[in-house]
């Protein structure tokens, strides 16, 4: 067994995993601490504000940490993995520990572009490195320091590391599929249904494989009253006027009714992932739809990571198949 090093400086879990934060902790190196960003939800709106929202993200980002890092204890893996130059190029990967030319699913989480961070979703690979995958969970820059097309280089950056590294821990670069929560979600089709990246890391237009795609945001133009500062991304970050390339593969899931930001339209995310299914159709593709029913858009996001959803069955019949 690997053990994790790395990014564990959120300290709101003295009471649970004390272990397993002990054993990550002890491991870590003084430069990788003064580089790598560490997980700390208490900047974040959704930590600060939960009144503005209708999931418990609060007890989420806790609870989500601890779970993370107590997986990486039973499993090889690496967590704070600095990918690039920037405090938030870091990524966690986990790896069955006999793995060999096994499938690889990199996730890039949501948070409006705002909030997250790799640490809070490492669990939900937990299922699938038990099935023999490799899983890497994924950080980038945020607005407002960095826009649209930062975050999109910074998911290609972390395309070329997987390429390049992902063979030590038993991964195939030819077998890599991405999936993306929200404004992840975003970032994955602009990397899956775009190739003007490619060549700045000599990537081949093929490298993602398939793509599990859940309640992202794929038409700006679409504006609800929730979100006031949609309208200020740049229509290039609308994948559905900028496809030019299709996964064999291509999972659009979404939630109806889906609720995330108090007021928000319940059919928001439904609205989005049509957009997209329509923008597929005008090049012949029809995706797999995966409509989860009566949910909230923090479970549309853990969905990936429960054996019981029907999106962690799509998903998983994409990648192993």
């Amino acid at each position: 067994m690997t053990p994790a090093t790395g990014d564990t400086g959120f300290r709101a879990l003295d009471r649970h995993g004390d272990r397993a934060l002990k054993r990550a902790n002890e491991q870590e190196s003084d430069d990788m601490v003064a580089t790598v960003r560490q997980c700390d939800p208490s900047t974040y709106r959704t930590f600060q504000s939960p009144e503005f929202f209708e999931p418990d993200w609060r007890s989420f980002y806790v609870e989500s940490y601890k779970r993370t890092v107590d997986f990486s204890t039973t499993t090889r893996s690496e967590m704070g993995i600095q990918y690039g130059e920037d405090a938030f190029h870091t990524l966690d990967i986990f790896a069955p520990e006999d793995a060999s030319d096994a499938p690889v699913l990199i996730f890039f989480h949501g948070g409006g572009f705002k909030e997250g961070h790799p640490s809070h979703y490492g669990y939900l690979g937990e299922e699938f490195v038990k099935r023999g995958a490799v899983f890497i969970s994924a950080g980038y820059r945020f607005e407002p320091e960095h826009g649209y097309p930062d975050y999109v280089d910074d998911g290609a950056q972390v395309l070329k590391w997987a390429v390049d590294n992902v063979g030590r821990y038993g991964g195939s670069p030819d077998r890599i599929f991405a999936s993306g929560h929200s404004a992840g979600a975003n970032i994955v089709a602009l990397l899956g249904f775009r190739t003007d990246w490619n060549e700045k890391y000599s990537l081949p237009a093929d490298v993602v494989k398939g793509l599990a795609l859940a309640s992202g945001g794929y038409d700006f133009s679409i504006v609800d009253p929730a979100y006031p500062d949609q309208d200020v991304r740049p229509v290039q970050a609308s994948i559905v006027h900028r496809i030019d390339t299709i996964p064999t593969s291509v999972l659009v899931g979404y939630g109806y009714p889906e609720a995330q930001r108090v007021g928000q339209s319940p059919d928001f995310f439904r609205n989005q992932g049509q957009a997209l299914v329509d923008a597929l159709a005008g090049h012949d593709f029809a995706p797999e739809v995966v409509e989860i029913p009566d949910t909230d858009h923090l479970r549309t996001g853990i969905a990936l990571g429960d054996s019981a959803s029907p999106f962690f069955t799509a998903v998983s019949r994409m990648i192993f198949t």
